[in-house]
C-alpha cells in the first residue's frame, strides 16, 4: 500500500533511541504492512534495519556536516520503492492506522498529490501513554504523503532546515496537489533535545545549512513554485484540498488560500 522512508540519528543517544523505536513500533502496527527503507548510516541504523527487516541503504548524498539532501532521499527510496504511495517520515514521529485508511481515499480521487498533517507534539508518560503538549504551526513539516514523483527534479535542499518545507508546501500548491489531512491523520511528534539552537529570530539554527537552503530558493526566482515573499508564508493551511473526518476530499476554500490578499 505504502512506502514509509526515514533517515535516523545515532541510537547511542538513550533519549533518541527510544523515541525512534516508539517511533519504528507504531510504522508496523499498520495493516496492510508498509514497505520501511531506512537511509543513512548513523551509528546503530544498520543493526535496527537487520533486526526489523528494514530495506537499509546507507549511501546517500550528505553535507559536509552529515546531514541529508532531502532530495537525494526521495529519489533514493523511489527507485527501491515497491508502492505508488510513498512516506517520508521523520525518525521520531508516531502514526496510526489512519494513515492506511486516508491513503486508499486519496488515491482513489488524485492521481497525483502530497498530503500533510499538522503534527501534535507529545511527551511519553511513565504508564506508556503519550500526553498531547501542544500543536506544531501550519509550516512544521515532518509528514509528507506523496505519490511517486510527485517532487522529481527538486534542488538540493538539506532535511530538517529552514525553507525546505516552505519549498515543498508551494511547489505541491502549484500542482494542486496539496491536501490537508489534519482532521484526519494522527501525527504525534515526540518531544526530544534540539541538538542545534537559533542565535536570533532572523537566523536559523545552523548557519551553513541556511544558507545552503536559501541559495537553492534564490535559484527559483523566475520559477513557478516561486513568488516574491510568499514561499516564506506558506504551510498545510494553504492546502488545494480538504480530507474530512469522513474521508471524503473537497475542495479547500479556506481564504488562507489567496496569497495576493494575504501577502502585501
Amino acid at each position: 500500500m505504502i512506502t514509509i522512508y526515514s533517515t535516523f540519528r545515532s541510537f547511542k543517544h538513550k533519549r533518541y533511541r527510544e523515541i525512534q523505536v516508539d517511533a519504528i513500533n507504531s510504522w508496523l502496527q499498520l495493516d496492510p504492512k508498509p514497505q520501511i527503507i531506512i537511509l543513512g548510516d548513523d551509528e546503530g541504523t544498520k543493526r535496527v534495519c537487520r533486526q526489523r527487516g528494514f530495506l537499509h541503504i546507507p549511501k546517500i548524498k550528505v553535507s559536509k556536516a552529515g546531514t541529508p539532501y532531502v532530495n537525494s532521499m526521495i529519489d533514493t527510496a523511489e527507485a527501491h520503492a515497491e508502492n505508488d504511495i510513498m512516506l517520508l517520515l521523520s525518525g521520531d514521529i508516531v502514526i496510526q492506522q489512519d494513515t492506511i485508511d486516508a491513503a486508499k481515499a486519496m488515491s482513489k480521487n488524485l492521481n497525483e498529490f502530497c498530503a500533510c498533517a499538522r503534527k501534535v507534539h507529545v511527551v511519553k508518560r511513565p504508564n506508556g501513554q503519550f500526553k498531547h503538549e501542544k500543536w506544531a504551526t501550519w509550516q512544521a513539516g515532518d509528514y509528507w504523503m506523496h505519490t511517486k514523483g510527485f517532487y522529481a527534479g527538486m534542488p538540493d535542499f538539506l532535511i530538517g532546515r529552514h525553507l525546505v518545507e516552505r519549498w515543498m508546501y508551494r511547489w505541491a500548491c502549484n500542482k494542486n496537489g496539496l491536501v490537508d489531512a489534519s482532521g484526519v491523520i494522527s501525527v504525534y511528534h515526540q518531544n526530544h533535545p534540539r541538538d542545534f539552537k537559533p542565535k536570533n529570530k532572523e537566523r536559523a539554527w545552523n548557519r551553513e545549512m541556511w544558507e545552503k537552503n536559501y541559495f537553492e530558493v534564490e535559484k527559483w526566482k523566475d520559477h513557478s513554485c516561486y513568488e516574491k515573499n510568499q514561499l516564506y508564508n506558506i504551510g498545510i493551511n494553504h492546502a488545494n484540498w480538504v480530507l474530512k473526518p469522513d474521508y471524503t476530499l473537497v475542495d479547500n476554500v479556506d481564504p488562507v488560500r489567496n496569497f495576493s490578499q494575504e501577502i502585501s
